[in-house]
C-alpha cells in the first residue's frame, strides 16, 4: 500500500509540474513519451539481443526496455523544442486546465513506463511490497496500483499497436496481459530461480473440463500437517474449470533437478485468433488448483504419495511447491543418465478457472514454455490417473498421506455383520458375512491398460461404469483399486450369494424381485439405501470373467442396475464356490448404522445386518 501511495504522488507531482509549462508544451510532451512508450514495447527485445549473452534476460530485458524509452523521450523531447522553439498564448486557465489534463497522462505514461520495466525485474512477485495478485474466498482477485499507470501504459500499447504503431503481431497477440505475464515470470518462490525456461520445457498431455475442486485448511501440528478438504465448486458459479495435464521438462528446474515454483507461473490464454483477423481478444487466467503435490518445508522432503497426487486442490497464489527427486513420487518421470536415476520430467495436472464459453489457446509456463492446446488434445472425462476432487474421503492429509498424523479407526461393531439368511425364495441373494462391510476397494484388481476399464477412471479409481471383462493371469503393473466415492458418502458393500428359486411361486417373486431392483438397506432410524452398484464374477471358458455396474450419479437409485450380460445367474450357480464372487454396492451417508438388507420387493422381510457406518 505504501508503494502504492508513492506512485500516486509521482503521477501527482508531474500533473502539477505540467499544469505551469502550459497546454502546448504539455501537449507535446504527451506525444513525445507516447511515442517513445511505444518504442520501447515493439524494440526492447531486439535491442536486448546485443549484450543478451552479457546480461542475461533477467537484467537485460528491463535494461533494454528502459533505455530505449528514456532516450527516445529525450530526443523526441529535443526535436519538439528545435521545431516549436515558442509557446502559443492562451487564456490562463485554458492553459493551465488544459496543460493538467495533458500532463495526467504524462505522468501516467512515464510512471506506468517505469513500473513496467521494474516488473520485469527478477524481484519476486511483490513489487516493493505490492502483490498483483491475491485470494479472497477461493476467487483470485487482481490489485491495482492507485491511479493504475501500468494498466493504462499496457492498455494504450495495446491499442496503438493494431493501429499505426502495428507490426507484424499485435500486442495483444503476442502478449495478451502484459501485466499478468510478467506477474507468472517471477512468482518464484525463491528470487534466484528461473525466469526464463526454454520454450520446449512444457508439454501438455491433455485437458478437460471439471465442475469441482478441493479446498484445503492446513496447519503444522507437532512433526505433521493436519489438513482438512471440502469440495467446492468455481469461485464465481457461472465459470468452470479448465484442467490440463501439463509435463514439464528438468530444463524447467533449476539445476536439472529442484523444480520451485507457484501455481500462478502457469496461466492459460484464450480464446484463438480467428482465421480473418476478427474474434474476441484473448484473455489471460492464471492457474488456480492443481494435483496435491504440496509438501510442507518445515517438515523435510516428505514424498508425494499416490492418493495424495490424485486429489486436485485450490491453493493460493503465493503458495510454494518444491518437487525434486527424493519428494516427487508419482509426479516425476525418472530416467537413467550416466549410472544414476534423475528426474528427467515433472508431471501433474493443472486446474484454471474461466468462463463457461472459454475456448483456450495455448497454456504457459513462466516466460518462454508455451503449449498449444489443441482440439485434439480434449478429453471429454478426465483420463486414466488425473486429479479429481475427492471431498472428505481419505486421502492427501489424511490416513494414508504420510505429512499427517493418521486419525484413529472406528471401533468394530459387536458380533458378525450379517445376520441368518432367510428361508424361502422372496430373496434373490442372501447376504454374506466374507466381504461385507465399509470399503471402496474393488473386489479385484482390474488393468488400467485395457480400454473399457481406461475410460472409467477418475482419479486412479473406478467411476461410473458397466463392463465386463476377463480377468488378467498374473501381476498388473499400477492396478485400480478403488472405486469413487462420490463427496460427503460412505461405501458399503454386500457380498452376497444368488438364491435359485424351485416353487413357482418362489420364481415368481425371484421374477419380480429382479426387474423391480428393490435392492436395499435400512438404517436404525428406518431410512433406505438403494444398490448402485452390482459386481459378480465366475469362470467363462476356463477364463475368470468379471462384471460390474456402477452407478454413484444416478438420479434413480431404485432403478439404476440393469440385468447381467455375461455373469448371469445360471453361470453363478454352475461356478465352483471358490471361483464366484458376487456383491452389491451401496452410497450410504457418514454416521448411519445399517440394521437390515433387502433383496426382494417385500419390505416386511429383511435379512439383518450389524454395520456401523464411520463418520
Amino acid at each position: 500500500m505504501l508503494f502504492s501511495i508513492v506512485v500516486a504522488l509521482m503521477v501527482i507531482l508531474l500533473t502539477a509540474f505540467w499544469v505551469y509549462q502550459g497546454l502546448l508544451s504539455a501537449l507535446l510532451m504527451f506525444f513525445a513519451s507516447a511515442a517513445a512508450c511505444m518504442l520501447a514495447f515493439g524494440y526492447y527485445e531486439s535491442v536486448h539481443s546485443f549484450w543478451s549473452d552479457q546480461l542475461g534476460p533477467g537484467i537485460g530485458l528491463p535494461v533494454a526496455f528502459m533505455l530505449l524509452f528514456l532516450m527516445s523521450l529525450l530526443v523526441l523531447r529535443l526535436f519538439f523544442d528545435k521545431l516549436v522553439p515558442n509557446n502559443v498564448r492562451l487564456p490562463v486557465y485554458v492553459d493551465r486546465t488544459g496543460g493538467g489534463i495533458c500532463g495526467f497522462f504524462i505522468g501516467l505514461t512515464i510512471v506506468g513506463t517505469a513500473l513496467v520495466g521494474v516488473q520485469m525485474l527478477p524481484i519476486g512477485s511483490d513489487v516493493f511490497g505490492f502483490e498483483r495478485f491475491q485470494t479472497e474466498g477461493g476467487r483470485v482477485t487482481r490489485e491495482s496500483f492507485l491511479f493504475k499507470p501500468d494498466d493504462f501504459v499496457s492498455g494504450f500499447s495495446r491499442m496503438l499497436s493494431g493501429k499505426r504503431f502495428g507490426g507484424d503481431a499485435e500486442l495483444t497477440t503476442a502478449k495478451p496481459d502484459l501485466l499478468a505475464g510478467l506477474y507468472s515470470a517471477r512468482a518464484n518462490p525463491q528470487p534466484q530461480e528461473l525466469m526464463f525456461v526454454p520454450p520446449e520445457a512444457i508439454q501438455v498431455k491433455a485437458y478437460w473440463d471439471a465442475t469441482q475442486i478441493d479446498d484445503v485448511s492446513q496447519r503444522v501440528a507437532g512433526d505433521g500437517l493436519e489438513r482438512e478438504f471440502s469440495t467446492a465448486g468455481p469461485a464465481n458459479p457461472v465459470n468452470k474449470f479448465v484442467v490440463c495435464r501439463v509435463r514439464l521438462d528438468a530444463s524447467a528446474a533449476k539445476n536439472l533437478a529442484d523444480l520451485r515454483f507457484r501455481l500462478p507461473q502457469f496461466r492459460i490464454v484464450g480464446p484463438p485468433p480467428e482465421p480473418n483477423g476478427g474474434g474476441a481478444s484473448p484473455r489471460v487466467y492464471l492457474a488456480v488448483g492443481m494435483s496435491d503435490v504440496y509438501t510442507h518445508k518445515d517438515l523435510g522432503p516428505k514424498a508425494v504419495e499416490r492418493d495424495q497426487y490424485a486429489r486436485l486442490v485450490r491453493f493460493g497464489p503465493t503458495t510454494n511447491f518444491h518437487l525434486g527427486p527424493s519428494n516427487c513420487g508419482p509426479a516425476g518421470e525418472k530416467r537413467g543418465r550416466e549410472g544414476l536415476e534423475v528426474v528427467g520430467a515433472f508431471q501433474f495436472d493443472v486446474a484454471f478457472e474461466v468462463p463457461a464459453d472459454f475456448r483456450p489457446w495455448y497454456v504457459e509456463f513462466k516466460h518462454g514454455a508455451r503449449a498449444e492446446l489443441t482440439s485434439g488434445l480434449f478429453r471429454e472425462r478426465p483420463p486414466q490417473g488425473a486429479s479429481v476432487a475427492g471431498g472428505r474421503v481419505a486421502s492427501a492429509g489424511e490416513s494414508s498421506n504420510r505429512q499427517s498424523k493418521k486419525r484413529p479407526r472406528p471401533d468394530k461393531p459387536d458380533g458378525p455383520k450379517v445376520g441368518q439368511a432367510s428361508a424361502g425364495s422372496v430373496h434373490v441373494a442372501d447376504a454374506i458375512e466374507e466381504g461385507t462391510g465399509v470399503s471402496s476397494k474393488l473386489p479385484f484388481p482390474l488393468d488400467p491398460t485395457e480400454s473399457v476399464v481406461s475410460r472409467v477412471i477418475r482419479g486412479g479409481k473406478l467411476d461410473e461404469s458397466t463392463f465386463w471383462l476377463e480377468l488378467p493371469e498374473g501381476k498388473i503393473d499400477d492396478p485400480v483399486t478403488e472405486f469413487h466415492v462420490p463427496p460427503g458418502k460412505k461405501m458399503v458393500q454386500i457380498a452376497a450369494s444368488k438364491k435359485d428359486a424351485l416353487s413357482l411361486f418362489g420364481k415368481a417373486l425371484n421374477f419380480a424381485a429382479n426387474v423391480a431392483a428393490q435392492i436395499r438397506v435400512t438404517t436404525a432410524s428406518g431410512d433406505n439405501y438403494y444398490a448402485q452398484g452390482v459386481y459378480a464374477a465366475a469362470p467363462i471358458g476356463g477364463k475368470m470373467v468379471f462384471e460390474i455396474q456402477y452407478w454413484p450419479n444416478t438420479d434413480v437409485p431404485e432403478r439404476c442396475l440393469k440385468a447381467p450380460v455375461r455373469v448371469t445367474k445360471n453361470v453363478l450357480g454352475g461356478a465352483p464356490s471358490d471361483r464366484r464372487a458376487y456383491g452389491y454396492v451401496f452410497l450410504v451417508d457418514p454416521g448411519v448404522k445399517l440394521v437390515k438388507f433387502h433383496a426382494g420387493s417385500r419390505f416386511d422381510v429383511g435379512q439383518d445386518l450389524n454395520i456401523d457406518v464411520p463418520n
